[in-house]
């Protein structure tokens, strides 16, 4: 069977303009209506942090993925 094409952010060339793209973005939330902003949030951290952790220094993708499952509520006061 034939292999698919991979997608285009993750063909190495294309990464390096997808995360400046994402991280563009975000950077500029008063563009973006709420909704929109929250979409790019979640896109940024889909795109630009699997960027990240298959990048040949993925610590920045580690760091990034800790700091907002650190952020995220826990549901049981008790386990903080």
């Amino acid at each position: 069977p034939a292999r698919e094409a991979p997608a285009p952010g993750r063909k190495p060339s294309n990464r390096g303009a997808f995360r400046k793209l994402f991280s563009a973005a975000a950077s500029r939330p008063v563009l973006f209506s709420l909704p929109q902003q929250q979409q790019i949030k979640v896109w940024r951290l889909r795109v630009v942090t699997q960027i990240d952790l298959l990048s040949s220094a993925p610590e920045g993708g580690f760091l990034e993925v800790a700091t907002l499952l650190r952020r995220l509520p826990c549901d049981d006061p008790e386990n903080e």
